[in-house]
């Protein structure tokens, strides 16, 4: 698993190495473009290499390149999660945007889209009914009027139908189906954000895709991210790059097993 953090502001981005099979992180890499990490793959033995099956990542095109030049066997995954992230992103920005051309200002509290701003990410099975009256309370204002077809609600439910896929697909074929109705779906409702997430999805089909072949995330590398940031503030805020990545590496991987030490037994001396 690939993935980045931050680091500091004159060294902002790490990559991490992390191995899914049992979590532990494998190197960090200072960067996040792809020649950090082929310079990375470089001082590994050619037999370590051949040996990883699946590479999950985020949609970054410096991580793509990285892992179709050195990992080229492996199977090429990228992180539902992240992809929820940008359909999250794109109801983000149409909720801006629709508030900035209706009232010429950015959200305050007294607008329904600011207020259902957490709702609207959510998945529509884990609204309360409170939450569900402040989304429908956002697509309606979206428009003006109780007529809810508006952009907001449209790249809501782009947003609901590409989560679904992942949760109801459970064959490659079936999920590749599912995908073209839902570029067909974006069609028939061009708003630009969410035609720009379609564009990004086509991009990254065939590693999207590939979930439903092996069931990798990055689940175990989100987790190790979290503990690099508890390290960091541990550590007052690091500035030495080889200082933060030895503690990282002393943190998450198990230490060595030592036979555990048995006292002898001493002969009560004559006096």
């Amino acid at each position: 698993g690939l993935d980045e953090t931050r680091f500091w502001w004159r060294r902002p981005w790490l990559t991490g190495l992390v191995d899914l099979d049992t979590g532990e992180v494998i190197d960090i890499v200072e960067g996040r473009s792809a020649a950090a990490v082929e310079a990375w793959a470089d001082t590994v033995a050619f037999d370590g290499l051949a040996g990883v099956e699946v590479v999950v990542t985020d949609p970054h095109g410096g991580y793509r390149r990285a892992v179709r030049d050195r990992f080229a066997p492996a199977v090429k995954v990228v992180d539902r999660f992240h992809v929820a992230v940008l359909a999250g992103r794109a109801v983000s920005d149409v909720r801006r945007r629709r508030i900035w051309e209706q009232q010429d200002r950015r959200g305050r509290k007294i607008d329904p889209g600011w207020r259902a701003r957490r709702d609207l990410l959510r998945r529509r099975a884990r609204l309360s009914a409170r939450g569900w009256e402040r989304v429908l309370a956002a697509v309606r204002a979206d428009v003006g009027s109780e007529d809810i077809d508006g952009e907001l609600l449209w790249t809501w439910a782009a947003k609901e139908h590409l989560a679904d896929l992942f949760d109801q697909c459970h064959t490659i074929d079936h999920a590749r189906r599912r995908l073209w109705w839902w570029y067909g779906f974006v069609a028939e409702h061009p708003v630009p954000e969410l035609v720009r997430l379609a564009t990004t999805i086509s991009a990254w089909q065939d590693e999207i895709l590939a979930y439903f072949t092996t069931r990798a995330t990055n689940g175990r590398t989100e987790g190790r991210n979290r503990i690099m940031k508890h390290v960091k503030r541990l550590g007052f805020g690091f500035t030495n790059t080889d200082n933060y990545r030895l503690r990282i590496l002393y943190r998450c991987r198990p230490l060595p097993s030592t036979q555990p030490a048995t006292a002898r037994h001493q002969p009560a001396s004559k006096s």
